[in-house]
């Protein structure tokens, strides 16, 4: 029997197609997967190969983030910067490139940061708490301290207390102090807590203007807020009472702190041979030497004059064989340091103070630099 033509036999009568069907190697019979975008436009999913070639400096907008982060971990400020530019970079990002900035020093990358911030409207009705602290920080440690205040009062409201600290402790260093107690002042009213640092910072701009009022209002408020054991303000308060010629108080502070470094016993040293306790300043000296506290140049500039005024010639020369022993004196350390020129100079004014004219040539001829001889 003849064999009907495929077109006659029914469609469910056929044999189905062998499944999965055979994969072809023919390039046209690649598959090309596209969906269609918002705007219209058609998105190739699977495109060819010459399709991805790109610029080698190319970063797709979902790892601009990620790039801008690795390169700051090692420390490749330019490059950052150029993909800081990009879109879809977000706040950490900015932050990111903002501390690199503050770590390097780099006041011309901090500032085009700066303006990038600005440029992507992040900085529009007030600069953002987090990317503002960071660029206050950042402004200070490269020292700009006019850019710093600016970007600070542009901020409508700043909690954080460490840029507060930060922002004082530069009007401090630049001797601006009274700037430096309002910015305390603006801060209480503005209901930040302060933290030891920042009342140690208070007391020392106070200190300087010698302005005991304002200083004894503070040491109130440090006590109300816990404050008062902790050593730092101890220091701070001693160095504000001496400077203003209440060695009593400053005494009564060092008597009642329940921890001492050695900055406690130098302060406590320096005022009061400052304020012409002098047998005191040596009283403490030989205190702090049998507590074993470390004594350094510091220590000897405080109590070689109360010697000389003392005629201390004893322990005098105990604290000259020590400063040689220690390297003080005529050491390569010292010498960087300048301790060297300092210490020679309050020795040889000790010996002569005392009558020991020989001790005092001695001295004189193996300094390095005699410029320092006064008196």
């Amino acid at each position: 029997m003849a064999t009907p033509p495929a077109a006659s036999i029914s469609s469910h009568l056929r044999a189905p197609p062998p499944w999965p069907p055979p994969r072809s190697t023919s390039q046209r019979a690649r598959v090309r997967c596209s969906v269609l975008a918002p705007s219209g436009h058609v998105l190739e999913a699977a495109a060819s190969p010459r399709d991805t070639e790109k610029s080698p400096h190319w970063v797709p907008r979902s790892d601009v983030n990620l790039q801008i982060h690795r390169l700051c971990r090692s420390g490749e400020l330019t490059e950052a910067l150029r993909l800081l530019g990009s879109d879809g970079v977000d706040d950490r990002s900015y932050g990111a490139v903002l501390q690199l900035c503050s770590e390097v020093r780099s006041l011309e990358g901090g500032k085009r940061a700066h303006f990038l911030v600005r440029a992507s409207g992040l900085g529009g009705d007030g600069m953002d708490s987090v990317l503002g602290q960071k660029l206050v920080l950042m402004y200070l440690k490269c020292g700009d301290l006019e850019s710093a205040r600016r970007v600070f009062d542009e901020m409508p409201q700043v909690s954080d207390v460490r840029v507060w600290t930060a922002l004082m402790s530069a009007y401090a260093k630049a001797g601006d102090l009274q700037q430096g107690v309002s910015l305390f002042s603006k801060m209480h009213s503005c209901g930040v807590r302060p933290d030891a640092y920042t009342i140690s910072c208070v007391l020392k701009c106070i200190a300087g203007l010698g302005s005991i009022e304002e200083g004894e209002v503070v040491h109130g408020y440090l006590e109300k807020l816990g404050f008062g054991s902790q050593c730092a303000v101890g220091n701070a308060l001693m160095a504000l009472y001496s400077r203003c010629g209440r060695n009593e108080d400053a005494l009564r502070v060092f008597e009642g702190m329940p921890q001492r470094d050695a900055i406690s016993w130098n302060s406590v040293i320096s005022g009061c041979f400052s304020n012409g306790w002098h047998d005191r300043a040596v009283e403490h000296f030989s205190e702090m030497w049998f507590e074993g506290v470390e004594i350094d140049s510091v220590t000897m500039l405080s109590v070689l004059p109360a010697c000389a005024e003392l005629g201390y010639e004893l322990v005098g020369r105990v604290i000259h064989g020590y400063s040689v022993k220690t390297g003080l004196l005529w050491e390569l350390e010292s010498l960087e340091r300048g301790a060297e020129e300092n210490l020679g100079s309050k020795l040889v004014f000790m010996y002569v103070k005392c009558g020991e004219l020989g001790y005092a040539q001695k001295v004189f001829d193996v300094m390095s630099s005699k410029s320092n001889i006064h008196d």
